[in-house]
């Protein structure tokens, strides 16, 4: 911990077999810089230990443009703890919810080795950017990302060139693959793409196009042939393939399949959309108006099958943000519901304004950013809790990592709290994509494209 908090200091002494070391990072801003330690609170009851703060200025109004952290670190003595397993927090457990709570649980139940595991550091906030190996990647214009399910690989699909380039999640150049367009992830090692100069044009009918199939462990691929078109991986061995019959009154009537194991099942009506991080779950949009695919009602298939096991109320369009959350029983769509698969209850989580953006945490709570702040929701609208906040947040499908932009361009890694160092001064046409895993970050700007992994 102290060669963490302060590597060019020996650290105090410290008896780990009667005592334990914590330290709690608060962060501040440009004119209240300074910070003292005032009290650590151990409350038995609540099994709940924080810490005090004061402004050595008194009590005065501060920026919160978040430029550095104060660090304190205290040694308690054993005796003193609450029973196990306690939260070591910055606030206390009245006001510690949600997304404005840095908290780390401590179990000392079986601790058996006292000087090896008693030291506990907190993982709060540390508003200094984190030093970020920010990976420059050499593309021909713009490109789509896809990241493999287990976030080892990244294949770039060049817009510009019909052509794709394969990654490992360290930036390594594993391979790459001229004309091959439209790729997804079979598997976290297999990879299928269309041959672009023979893909069919909008075709109304189920039909194999040129394809190959890539192993991206050492890059290698056979030839296939594939159903056409817009296929979309379950990264368990299965894919989606649609389709679009004639419009109907100016509304499209697409169909789709499930590729598995050389094989596609009768056509079906809809656009899917997404699959559950187990790939046993697959969302299809039925469009009911002009407009994209995803601009109309939902139905939920369980696979193997497929075979239905929902449908939402068919005036609510699911929207193109529609999401399992990482157990897959809740699917969270629109602008924001959140409907239980297993009784088809759905939960409207209340929103302010027209710019709102949601990701699930990975034990199915919802975050939402919206007008109001950065709230936090259980799936049956609950209100967990709230921090001030402006801007944009986007989760991984594992639900452990949430990135929040917010409107000042200050990136924010939940729920560490490290801020991330960008290598671009974010724009407009600045995107960010992490990996379903939130380790990997892919950034794309007017001036380049990055790769990191977070820490």
């Amino acid at each position: 911990m102290w060669a963490t908090v302060d590597p060019a200091t020996t650290p105090p002494s410290i008896d780990l077999s009667h005592e334990m070391a914590v330290s709690f990072a608060e962060g501040v801003g440009s004119s209240c810089p300074d910070l003292l330690l005032d009290d650590v609170v151990i409350d038995p009851t609540a099994r709940w230990i924080y810490d005090v703060t004061k402004n050595p200025l008194g009590d005065i109004p501060c920026t919160a443009d978040l430029t550095g952290t104060v660090v304190f670190v205290v040694a308690l003595q054993r005796t003193a703890l609450p029973d196990s397993p306690f939260t070591i927090a910055l606030d206390a457990p009245d006001v510690c919810a949600g997304p404005g709570c840095a908290a780390v649980q401590i179990d000392l139940t079986n601790e058996t080795s006292p000087s090896a595991s008693a030291s506990a550091a907190l993982p709060s906030p540390s508003f200094a950017p984190t030093p970020t190996a920010w990976i420059p990647i050499t593309t021909t214009g713009g490109v789509t990302p896809h990241w493999s399910p287990d976030g080892n690989y990244l294949l770039l699909e060049e817009q510009d060139t019909s052509d794709l380039v394969l990654l490992g999640a360290d930036g390594r150049r594993i391979g790459s693959y001229d004309g091959f367009v439209e790729p997804t992830w079979l598997t976290g090692d297999q990879f299928v793409a269309y041959k672009a100069s023979t893909m069919p044009s909008n075709p109304q009918r189920e039909a194999m196009t040129a394809a190959i199939i890539g192993k991206a462990g050492d890059g290698s691929t056979a030839d296939a042939t594939f159903p056409c078109c817009d296929a979309l991986g379950n990264g368990h061995g299965a894919a989606t393939a649609s389709w679009f019959l004639p419009n109907l009154n100016g509304v499209e009537q697409p169909q789709f399949g499930v590729w598995s194991d050389g094989a596609l099942t009768d056509p079906q009506p809809g656009f899917p959309v997404a699959w559950s991080a187990a790939g046993d779950k697959l969302v299809i949009a039925h469009p009911f108006t002009q407009g994209p695919p995803t601009a109309g009602w939902m139905e939920v298939f369980a696979w193997p099958g497929p075979q239905s096991v929902l449908k939402n109320d068919r005036a609510t369009a699911i929207g193109p943000l529609t999401s399992f959350d990482p157990s897959g029983n809740y699917v969270a769509y629109g602008d924001v519901d959140v409907v239980e698969l297993a009784t088809g209850d759905v939960t409207r989580i209340p929103t302010e304004g027209n710019h709102t953006s949601f990701a699930w945490e990975a034990q199915d709570d919802v975050l939402v950013s919206d007008a109001a702040g950065l709230t936090t929701y259980s799936t049956d609208g609950t209100k967990l809790g709230f921090a001030p906040f402006s801007g944009w947040i986007t989760g991984s499908a594992d639900g452990s990592t949430v990135l929040m932009l917010d409107s000042n361009n200050v990136m924010t890694v939940w729920p560490s709290g490290d801020t991330i160092a960008l290598p671009t001064v974010p724009e407009s046409e600045t995107t960010f994509w992490l990996s379903p895993t939130g380790k990997g970050l892919f950034v794309m700007s007017n001036g380049g494209s990055w790769l990191t992994q977070l820490p």
